[in-house]
């Protein structure tokens, strides 16, 4: 699944790079002053509203690019023939759709959940420090952290037990009986370790807004 995963951020780097914003061009009095770094914890953070949040997260789980980066996941599975229980043909495409999509949406809708009841928002932001030891930090800490209301960076497991939630259902319920809880753990690792990797990609390769 690692493959799939990929191709996922591969798409999203598309649309993200057509909709981003190039940041205005310096003056000469900016390039002989350079902008002043902003703490991560200052005031720059303000919480979406309820509504914001959950149209992102209906974006994230259902969203056009969503079932987009599903469509291509399951396009390589029925080319790899995995699991190979269900046939390379229309039944199966559509069983690996379903499969996957059910996936997303647990996955989805359990960090959402976990979020909303602690009231944090595990939502990636950029940066607000152009120096790369600070940007690298930002991408990793960002994969087990969130923000409170007042924008402060804390522990944050949502993501972590979504990807795991998802996985483990999909391996137990609907996915061949030959499969266990420990290729839901399997799959699960994969999962999160995608979501590491696609905060490294926001952070470093798509143009700041």
């Amino acid at each position: 699944m690692t493959k799939v995963f990929w191709l996922a951020v591969l798409l999203s780097c598309g649309f993200w790079s057509a909709k981003a914003q190039n940041a205005p061009a310096s003056t000469p009095a900016a390039t002989a002053s350079p902008a002043p770094t902003v703490p991560q914890n200052s005031n720059w953070y303000v919480r979406p509203t309820t509504e914001k949040r959950f149209k992102r997260y209906l974006n994230n789980a259902v969203g056009p690019f969503a079932l987009l980066g599903v469509g291509f996941a399951s396009a390589i599975d029925q080319a790899d023939k995995k699991p190979p229980e269900w046939k390379r043909n229309a039944n199966g495409f559509a069983r690996r759709f379903g499969s996957n999509l059910g996936e997303s949406v647990i996955q989805e809708t359990v960090t959402y959940g976990l979020d909303e009841t602690f009231k944090l928002d595990s939502h990636f932001y950029k940066s607000r420090q152009r120096d790369f030891g600070s940007r690298f930090k930002n991408a990793l800490l960002t994969s087990f952290t969130g923000r409170t209301s007042s924008g402060k960076r804390v522990f944050d497991p949502s993501r972590i037990i979504g990807s795991y939630t998802g996985s483990l259902i999909a391996t137990n319920v609907w996915y061949p009986k030959r499969f266990n809880s420990q290729d839901g753990f399997r799959r699960g690792s994969q999962a999160f370790a995608f979501s590491v990797g696609f905060n490294f990609v926001n952070e470093f390769l798509f143009h700041r807004k």
